[in-house]
């Protein structure tokens, strides 16, 4: 997703070391994740943000969410949500080998953050999205974000959408012990 609005034309904001973290690693070189993580660092959203990245796309992780501190002129947020099966097979195939427990409480975590999210006095916009239904209909998903104030070219951001890379299926375990 991260990708796709960085092509629709938003300016993303990003840890190079991070990037080349994570490709460095074996799953990255075979194409995991080819487009990259964008992700910062915890370090720099404890402390820059949101100041430093005004006007930016910048990836928060759930437990990253209660740094958004009050801000003007606000926040827009897109809330991408999968199957917690995938979501722990591809923490998996990530991280390799360490035992998560991401399918326990998923949809009560889930909750919870979204409620603090729409609760927030600064969140302008708030996007939800599944990710099967951006894989099935990138172009729709996009004309939608725009119809909802997101200054994107839906086409751009659809072009990068690669449903290829739909590795982690739900009832399809290919990490080995997820």
């Amino acid at each position: 997703m991260m990708a796709a609005l960085r092509a629709g034309g938003l300016d993303a904001v990003y840890s190079l070391d991070r990037e080349k973290h994570f490709k460095n690693k074996k799953e990255q070189a075979s194409g995991f994740n080819p487009s990259g993580v964008f992700e910062l660092e915890l370090a720099n959203i404890k402390m820059d943000f949101p100041e430093k990245y005004e006007g930016r796309l910048v990836k928060l992780v759930w437990d990253w969410v209660r740094h958004m501190r009050p801000h003007e002129p606000g926040y827009m947020v897109l809330s991408m949500t999968r199957d917690p099966e995938e979501v722990h097979q591809s923490y998996e195939a990530a991280i390799g080998g360490q035992r998560l427990q991401i399918r326990h409480n998923y949809w009560t975590r889930y909750d919870l953050i979204m409620k603090d999210i729409e609760e927030h006095p600064d969140v302008k916009v708030l996007s939800h999205r599944w990710y099967t239904d951006v894989l099935a209909d990138p172009l729709g998903c996009f004309r939608d974000l725009v119809m909802e104030g997101w200054e994107i070219n839906p086409e751009d951001a659809a072009a990068v959408i690669n449903p290829d890379l739909y590795r982690f299926r739900k009832g399809e375990t290919i990490v080995e012990g997820a």
